[in-house]
């Protein structure tokens, strides 16, 4: 599978503007034995997320990119092989 060499992804670059979410090209890690490559078709922002944003549970390193709330779709899972098919 092929994999691109950068994504974007919706990130904090302060926290004193933590409400202004900014769209930043990413670089992935690379794709180990045990990863599974998912494709996100949405996601969400909690509470807790804007807890870390706002620095509510301490420091954070910026940028920072949040959210855990994922309608994910299933590429590849590398220790098995399985081919992508939708959680049902």
């Amino acid at each position: 599978m092929v994999y691109p060499d950068t994504f974007k992804g919706f990130q904090i670059e302060d926290p004193k503007h933590w409400t202004d979410f900014k769209l930043n090209e990413l670089k992935p890690k690379p794709f180990g034995d045990y990863d599974v490559d998912i494709k996100i078709q949405a996601c969400g922002v909690c509470a807790s997320d804007l807890h870390t944003v706002s620095g509510g549970w301490g420091k954070q390193h910026f940028p920072l990119c949040v959210g855990h709330g994922m309608f994910p779709f299933s590429m590849c899972v590398a220790i098995f092989g399985i081919e992508g098919k939708e959680r049902g």
